[in-house]
């Protein structure tokens, strides 16, 4: 009886492990990403009047601040302003993705949106392109992030 008590134990303990190796399956999001900031107000302004995202939330708790933004009628995901505090933040700011894109603004109103930019002194740093996948342009944010404007081919959706 002990031998088939031990037996039958050491066969739970492995479906058990077994089973919790198993991969997560079910629905899964990114739902915000965070962009180090140097100042709310500023990054605010400039990501509302400049590139026409739109505020979600802003709340403050003690000395901390939730701010999140994102395009008008974009409900997947949002980024999170986030005042850099440490000097490892601060030497973050305007260059999280180092000298890669950190940003992709799809558009369907690629001319529009390009000329608007133009018009509220968006900084680019390259001219309007064609590529395999659509047409793009890469401008830098108020810190010196690069960011993306593209439109893609029907073909590629």
């Amino acid at each position: 009886m002990k031998k088939l008590i031990t037996q039958l134990v050491l066969v739970l303990a492995f479906a058990v492990g077994a089973y919790a190796q198993q991969p997560v399956t079910g629905p899964l999001k990114i739902a915000q990403v965070s962009l180090l900031i140097k100042d709310y107000d500023e990054a605010l302004q400039f990501y509302t009047t400049k590139l026409g995202f739109v505020k979600i939330a802003d709340s403050q708790f003690g000395n901390q601040r939730w701010l999140t933004i994102a395009p008008p009628g974009q409900k997947e995901m949002a980024m999170v302003l986030v005042k850099a505090a440490t000097q490892a933040d601060i030497d973050m700011v305007g260059n999280q993705a180092g000298t890669r894109t950190l940003l992709v603004l799809e558009t369907d109103h690629f001319d529009q949106l390009y000329q608007q930019y133009q018009d509220k002194g968006i900084n680019f740093i390259s001219k309007p392109a064609a590529t395999g996948w659509g047409r793009q342009v890469q401008f830098t944010d108020l810190y010196g992030n690069h960011l993306v404007l593209l439109e893609v081919k029907t073909s590629h959706r």
